[in-house]
């Protein structure tokens, strides 16, 4: 598969993802659900996604189009953000977050060594992937904003969505071995 193929692959993972996540979270390209029917867990993302979407809506002047911005932006953070970490692994300015070896259990090396320091982690989904992920991205946003658990377009999804998202990212890696 060529770079491009890939590419396309994953954004359109990433933006499925997203477009779960805001489901979930009562917002569509069409309407809003009342806050007080989605769950509770998603209460706060969701008025903090309310607020960016307002203002999206407010520069493309319609709900339909300010919901693809906000897709967009998210879509394109996450992507930003797994490829600036794949950069800086093969450049080695940081332990291996996304790619995955088998030595290390088919894990990341920092994902299994941050196990290590965090044991009931392995009982979540996907050894919680999430946290680990958001705990990573909190301890470089210090020197690349970008990473910033308070970045406007922060927004995580699900834990199996991002497992095979970091795994499409990976295969790029195992094609360029095999087309070398």
């Amino acid at each position: 598969m060529k770079l491009a193929d890939h590419t396309e692959h994953i954004r359109k993972l990433i933006d499925n993802s997203f477009r779960n996540r805001l489901g979930r979270m009562g917002v569509t390209p069409n309407n809003l659900t009342p806050v007080e029917n989605i769950p509770h867990e998603y209460s706060a993302e969701r008025k903090h996604i309310e607020k960016i979407l307002k203002l999206l809506i407010a520069e493309t002047g319609s709900e339909k189009e300010g919901y693809e911005k906000l897709v967009e932006e998210l879509t394109f953070t996450l992507f930003n953000r797994i490829a600036a970490l794949k950069v800086m692994e093969a450049h080695t300015l940081y332990p291996e977050i996304i790619t995955r070896r088998e030595k290390h259990g088919g894990r990341s090396f920092s994902h299994s060594l941050w196990l290590e320091q965090h044991p009931q982690a392995r009982m979540e989904d996907d050894e919680g992937l999430l946290q680990f992920f958001e705990d990573q991205l909190e301890r470089l946003s210090g020197e690349i904003p970008l990473f910033s658990t308070q970045h406007p377009y922060h927004l995580l999804p699900t834990a199996i969505e991002l497992n095979s998202i970091i795994d499409a990212f990976n295969r790029v890696e195992d094609d360029d071995d095999v087309q070398d």
